[in-house]
């Protein structure tokens, strides 16, 4: 694993790399996550490929209907992803693959212009270490591959002169596509992380971008620049916070992620003069990251519950419809019981089931729950 120890992490880009401190700037945060970033610059052979390779998949999502008007075409086709992506995890319990690394050079371009989702930052969970010690990782930011980028960007229905705030920040990737889309002017971003924040900022700079971009909790939405015509966020929140529709101009639309313990989806509403919103959700699956302030300190699970009087009982309902994330009774049910959470469990029998809990801890108690269904 690579550890979020700052001397292990060092001596790992000394050791693994051969790359001297002085060449790489590092980020190591005292909460234990990394961050990784390093010049992105192209050669003239490099360039000539990321433009094919973005056309490509511009001609691709084309074909498909997922890329339908020339305006985001060409912002597409503009806007660079990769001095947004210097490195990425392949996978939480690996290193990152760098840009600066030769034997990952190719490798790297390669993943930053196919149409993938790329892990920029894990930290240990809990993310609130004060509770007990890390147990293990978790992605807390990434550069979303571009199919939905484009997909949620054609659905936002943007026009000239509206005013944009995007929840989630990130790798700055989206933000700078609705900028060359809008103008800087007209786009704000946040995100909770600040230390995203300032690399996204620097990097949107760096490439002739200058959209507002604060560290906030995105909950809170960012009322200086309101009202909004249109909000997009980037993580999941399981309802829509009462802020956003406040800083919502008569008429915005709002495209989240719904996303509840037993999944959910994108969901585009629009909003009235009374601050209502309404709407459908899309088409198409997809699952963010849940948006941090949304995270408990013991991560996405309950607290165990003790009972001393379980009941138990059998249904013939295949436990995946209730587990897994794309199916839609899970979805359902999690709404209808808002207070229960449910996992994946055995029978005394073996047999897959799934087991039902409230979310409150509390130990010894006599009230009974529905502990187990499963497959007769």
């Amino acid at each position: 694993m690579f550890e979020c120890n700052p001397v292990e992490a060092y001596g790992w880009l000394e050791d693994e790399l051969g790359l001297p401190i002085t060449e790489a700037m590092t980020d190591l945060l005292a909460d234990g996550a990394i961050i990784v970033t390093y010049p992105t610059d192209l050669s003239p052979a490099e360039e000539q490929q990321a433009r094919e390779r973005l056309a490509e998949l511009a001609d691709r999502f084309s074909r498909d209907g997922d890329l339908r008007t020339p305006e985001w075409r060409a912002a597409f086709l503009a806007t660079w992803r990769h001095p947004y992506v210097p490195a990425y995890y392949p996978a939480t319990d690996r290193p990152p693959a760098l840009c600066v690394d030769p034997e990952q050079r190719a490798d790297w371009l390669n993943a930053v212009y196919s149409n993938q989702t790329l892990v920029t930052k894990v930290q240990p969970v809990p993310l609130n270490r004060a509770f007990r010690p890390a147990t293990g990782w978790m992605n807390t930011s990434s550069s979303t591959l571009p199919l939905l980028v484009l997909r949620m960007l054609e659905d936002l229905d943007v026009r000239d002169g509206h005013r944009v705030l995007e929840i989630g920040t990130g790798s700055g990737y989206n933000c700078a596509l609705l900028c060359q889309r809008l103008g800087s002017e007209y786009v704000t971003s946040v995100d909770i992380d600040p230390e995203l924040v300032d690399l996204a900022a620097e990097r949107l700079a760096a490439n002739g971008y200058t959209p507002t971009v604060a560290a906030v909790d995105g909950a809170e939405g960012y009322p200086p620049n309101a009202p909004y015509d249109r909000i997009i966020a980037t993580c999941a929140v399981r309802a829509i916070p009462a802020s956003w529709l406040k800083q919502a101009a008569p008429g915005a639309v709002v495209i989240t992620d719904v996303h509840g313990r037993l999944g959910g989806t994108l969901v585009r509403l629009t909003v009235d003069s009374a601050g209502t919103a309404t709407g459908r959700f899309v088409p198409y699956w997809t699952a963010f990251m849940p948006m941090r302030s949304t995270v408990e300190p013991d991560g996405l699970r309950p607290r165990p519950w003790y009972d001393d009087e379980q009941i138990r009982s059998v249904t013939e309902i295949d436990p995946d419809l209730v587990l897994q994330p794309r199916e839609m009774l899970g979805f359902l049910l999690q709404w209808i019981m808002p207070d229960i959470s449910a996992g994946q469990a055995i029978t005394d029998e073996g047999k897959p089931a799934v087991s039902w809990r409230p979310l409150t801890a509390r130990k010894r108690s006599s009230r009974k729950v529905r502990r187990a269904a499963a497959i007769e």
